[in-house]
């Protein structure tokens, strides 16, 4: 399984002094806002193996960090990122992580398997044929357990499902660092368990596992392996998860017996037993103390008559589920841990020996004092090791080079193919000792490219996945098509054959000014949805490196191009026969061109405004932009009665132009007399009403020009209004 995706090779993250910091809010009285300190000057390595939490009371920086280090955030960031003992490229660096956020953003009207697929053909390089994407997918559904709803639409699945699909799009190419922004957030408690477990299992795959997580319970605190708790901005532990209660004690707080010591170091870190904070922080060194990162293997216990009081320490899971193996008593004020009888002793000899997470202290030092673990050693896995059933090789031996593209079997998780995976170091295959750690960062991804795929596949599989997404949301795509049939019926109705009759021009200019409208509102306000509906998705997939920027908003604005062309000919269809316009294809041409161009200029508008604001701004900006574009459409006001000071104006609205053309299109070109069913029509020549409106003299295709390059324009300004928007928030 998964033969033949890139290998999972060993990454270890480190970051020195690292700070970040937004602007204050402007206080009163004061001329230069101050700075607020997210970070502050942190420190701490993430290796790979290892399943690193993240934690800490709310505000204390956890998510920030974890942003700083997937490249999320890039300005106001002070200090040193290393990975594999090189300074970090962030291109090469997006390349070989996945994100996968709080939140579990997915396309809702997409099914589990189309997601996957579409995912696929995005992440997978050109060396993978249909057949292996496809075998590739079944295997991640499988061994993520969503085989069973692999024909279901995303905004039906559960939380949980949500959550394994989210981690099932990230792992198809099997990136060797995974960050999880709160993991466990929304999940029922049999949730969380199992999701904790899956990455527990990527972990020991050999990937470099970090995730955030606010105040877990004792069953999910024990399966973590190493710990960096923030508070304030600052570090105050870092290191092992056995050796957390042992490192309070050493600063001077005492867990208390049968309590959950990730909700006591989250109560000390929110100043519930006083000001302890700094203490920490002094203690931790800010992150650069490696006194607690190791866990000693435990020493065999053969007498459970002799234990040793004064250093003896019980791992945190006993007290944390309340079962110390036989009844104990709480902490007493120096910190040690007594066991009341020799039966209870004995059971903790028993389980020492069936489980290998039992922790016993070393003896103590002469001078009475505990010794704490050493730092520990970098991730090697053994020589001679097997993995997959084929032997590692030892050290020195070569290494090929060839990636995924080649087709070579690559070293992957053993949760991939075994249901207990192996230990860490049977899981990744040993590299040669001549090769560094900044070739090996380089032999991640030596192509240049950002993406795995072309620039044409990208845009062919987004273009496919969104009109997919546009064609079953069918609830706004049938409402756009029965508003423009029953509003083309209701205008056809009440301006009933008045198109060729000579008292009815106004009446007739209303009509086709209403036109104009309905157009313009009907393609702007579902098009300034767009992007604020989708960002999030968007966001992720993109800085996932799935695909470019142009690739995605080429396929978002051509998706719904057809929609964008078919509701209005419908709309013009109906309303230009019911009105007896001139029944020349001609002149039917000409109006159905105008009121297309109108809509896909409406469709730009909307565009720009959804890239540039959030959803609740762009619903108000939409109608209030359009309110200046209608004053000057020379409608309610004739181009030579509008001020000069403000006839500018005119030129930069787009409706002007529209009006204008369909005006032209309907009484230009030389058309004859209109009939006048009355004595006395002074409008019966076409020529003396445009002269009135002040369009005697304007060209229709110089309005379609002005239309046409309104659309490119706006279109461009749509994507680096994007395309700036994400590098703000960043």
């Amino acid at each position: 399984m998964f033969n033949k995706l890139p290998k999972s090779q060993p990454i270890t993250i480190e970051f020195n002094d690292l700070s970040y910091t937004v602007p204050a809010p402007m206080q009163k009285g004061k001329v230069r806002k101050d700075r607020l300190t997210i970070l502050d000057g942190v420190t701490g390595v993430f290796r790979p193996g290892q399943l690193t939490a993240i934690m800490g009371p709310s505000g204390a920086g956890k998510s920030t960090l974890l942003n700083v280090l997937a490249g999320y955030k890039v300005r106001d960031v002070k200090g040193d990122i290393l990975v594999n003992g090189t300074a970090r490229s962030l291109q090469t660096f997006r390349k070989i992580q996945a994100y996968i956020m709080q939140d579990d953003f997915l396309l809702p009207y997409l099914s589990v398997d189309e997601a996957m697929m579409a995912a696929a053909n995005l992440k997978l390089g050109r060396g993978f044929s249909h057949q292996s994407r496809r075998q590739v997918v079944d295997d991640v559904l499988e061994t993520l357990g969503l085989s069973s709803c692999r024909n279901t639409q995303c905004l039906r699945l559960s939380g949980g499902q949500r959550k394994r699909l989210s981690i099932a799009l990230e792992l198809l190419n099997n990136p060797p660092v995974m960050f999880f922004d709160e993991p466990t957030s929304g999940l029922d408690s049999n949730s969380c368990s199992s999701c904790v477990a899956l990455l527990k299992t990527l972990a020991e795959g050999g990937r470099t596992i970090i995730c955030t997580i606010h105040q877990p319970s004792s069953r999910l605190f024990q399966q973590f392996d190493q710990l960096y708790i923030l508070a304030r901005g600052s570090c105050i532990y870092r290191g092992a998860r056995a050796n957390l209660v042992p490192a309070l004690a050493a600063a001077g707080l005492q867990c208390p017996g049968f309590h959950n010591p990730a909700d006591f170091v989250m109560e000390a870190a929110s100043g519930e037993y006083g000001e302890w904070t700094d203490r920490l922080v002094a203690a931790s060194k800010n992150g650069r103390c490696l006194t607690w990162e190791k866990v000693t293997d435990p020493p065999e216990v053969t007498e459970p008559t002799q234990v040793d009081q004064h250093c003896h320490t019980v791992d945190e899971t006993d007290f944390a589920v309340g079962k110390m193996n036989g009844h104990a008593t709480p902490p007493s004020k120096n910190g040690t841990h007594q066991l009341q009888n020799g039966s209870a002793q004995g059971k903790k000899r028993r389980a020492a020996k069936r489980s290998p997470t039992l922790r016993v202290s070393q003896p103590p030092s002469p001078n009475g004092e505990c010794p704490h673990p050493a730092e520990p050693p970098p991730y090697e896995p053994a020589a001679g090791a097997e993995l997959n059933g084929a032997s590692l090789p030892a050290a020195g031996a070569p290494v090929s080079s060839q990636d995924a593209d080649g087709g070579e079997v690559g070293c992957t998780s053993l949760l991939l193919r075994h249901k207990h995976p192996a230990p860490m170091s049977e899981l990744c295959q040993r590299l040669d000792e001549d090769v560094g750690g900044q070739r090996l960062y380089q032999r991640l991804d030596s192509g240049r490219e950002l993406y795995r795929t072309s620039t044409v596949t990208q845009f062919m599989v987004l273009l496919k996945r969104t009109c997919q997404s546009i064609v079953r949301d069918r609830m706004l795509t049938m409402a756009r098509l029965v508003s423009h049939i029953l509003f083309g019926v209701l205008i056809g109705s009440l301006y009933f054959d008045i198109g060729n009759e000579a008292k009815d021009v106004y009446n007739n200019a209303a009509q086709l000014f209403f036109a104009l409208m309905f157009v313009l509102f009907s393609a702007l306000m579902p098009t300034i949805l767009t992007f604020p509906c989708e960002m999030a998705v968007f966001r992720k997939e993109y800085l996932n490196c799935w695909y470019s920027m142009k690739s995605y908003y080429i396929a978002k604005t051509l998706a719904d191009l057809p929609f964008q062309i078919v509701f209005p000919l419908i709309y013009d269809v109906i309303v230009y026969y019911m009105t007896s316009q001139p029944n020349e294809l001609g002149r039917f041409l000409m109006f159905c061109l105008m009121t297309v161009l109108t809509s896909l200029v409406a469709q730009s508008v909307g565009l720009v405004i959804g890239a540039c604001c959030d959803i609740q701004l762009a619903v108000f900006l939409g109608p209030v932009t359009m309110i200046p574009i209608i004053l000057f459409s020379g409608f309610f006001l004739t181009l030579n009665a509008i001020p000069v000071y403000l006839s500018w104006i005119s030129y930069l609205s787009y409706a002007r132009y529209s009006f204008e053309g369909l005006m032209l299109a309907v009484y230009g070109n030389g058309r004859g007399d209109m009939h006048c069913s009355q004595p006395y029509c002074h409008f019966r020549s076409p020529e003396k009403f445009l002269k009135e409106m002040d369009m005697l003299d304007s060209s229709y295709w110089m309005d379609v020009a002005v239309l046409a390059g309104m659309t490119v324009g706006l279109r461009l300004l749509g994507y680096f209004v994007l395309r700036w928007k994400l590098r703000m928030e960043r």
